[in-house]
């Protein structure tokens, strides 16, 4: 979860969330976990953009607004690596899909 001019917002992916910022990217998130490095700010925005969701809403943020969010938090001080982690935790909470089995 994460505070934006007063408003909390978090990210949350699907499958259905997943196809459409594959597509969006033209490469899969498996792809992008299995190359080991960070996120490219591309990536990173594109990801962030199509999953973030207003605390209790039911609707995803439209993705040119959400853009636009990410993109003035991504001008402040460490806020790369604060959403690469949220990335990283949405991707592993919801979508148990691309992990084996424990």
């Amino acid at each position: 979860m994460f505070e934006y001019n007063g408003v909390e917002y978090e990210l949350k992916l699907n499958l259905k969330r997943i196809s459409i910022i594959e597509t969006v990217m033209k490469k899969s998130i498996a792809e992008i976990m299995n190359r080991g490095g960070a996120f490219s700010i591309n990536e990173l925005m594109t990801i962030t953009s199509y999953a973030m969701i207003k605390v209790g809403a039911n609707a995803y943020e439209q993705p040119k607004k959400a853009a636009a969010i990410v993109e003035e938090m991504l001008n402040e001080a460490g806020a790369y690596r604060t959403l690469s982690d949220l990335v990283a935790e949405a991707i592993e909470r919801d979508c148990p899909f691309f992990f084996p089995a424990a």
